[in-house]
């Protein structure tokens, strides 16, 4: 099983974003996202739920079940 930091960079990267384009939209910092990717810290609950909420926003019903 990934960590949540690994899941987070493999969604970052499949969107084709920057470790900063991700901070700007997430209202963050491009140091917090590194480090929550190289797992030097985890993330709250509120920011995982806006990844999850956004990533399930844009995928096609047929990928979720």
């Amino acid at each position: 099983m990934q960590r949540i930091g690994e899941k987070l960079k493999t969604l970052r990267l499949r969107q084709g974003l920057t470790t900063r384009q991700l901070a700007d939209y997430l209202q963050t910092t491009n140091s917090q996202i590194s480090r929550i990717e190289n797992g030097l810290r985890q993330p709250s609950a509120d920011f995982i739920v806006k990844v999850i909420g956004d990533n399930l926003r844009k995928c096609p019903k047929s990928q979720i079940g």
